[in-house]
């Protein structure tokens, strides 16, 4: 590709700052998706902690802790798509893997949380 830098610049030379430009805009995005997901889980960490202070009951934060999951879920998601290994590699990352069971069991828990609301009416 022709560019007004190329008397200035070889292309290898030209390739290398656009690879530099890539790796800082993917960086600049994993730290803004981190810091996102990071507030969403401090926000359901604080609910968490009001309910059992007995502040808020469960019933109050469940359609919190939906939204939570929910957002949790396409984390993890999102994080598969981008992994090399794809879903094996996931499973091989110690957090990555820790996530996965608490998605689960949180899952478990709202079908149980559902279930248990519908035989009480």
């Amino acid at each position: 590709a022709e560019s007004r830098f190329n008397a200035w610049l070889e292309s290898e030379d030209m390739k290398g700052m656009i690879q530099e430009l890539q790796v800082e805009r993917d960086i600049n995005f994993w730290f803004r998706f981190d810091v996102f997901f990071g507030v969403v889980l401090c926000i359901n960490a604080f609910c968490l902690g009001l309910t059992a202070a007995n502040v808020l009951e469960e019933r109050d934060v469940f359609f919190l802790d939906v939204v939570c999951l929910f957002l949790f879920t396409v984390e993890w998601c999102i994080r598969w798509y981008h992994h090399n290994l794809g879903f094996r590699g996931m499973l091989l990352d110690r957090w990555t893997r820790f996530d996965f069971v608490v998605l689960l069991c949180t899952y478990v828990d709202i079908v149980v949380t559902l279930a248990e609301g519908m035989g009480s009416g």
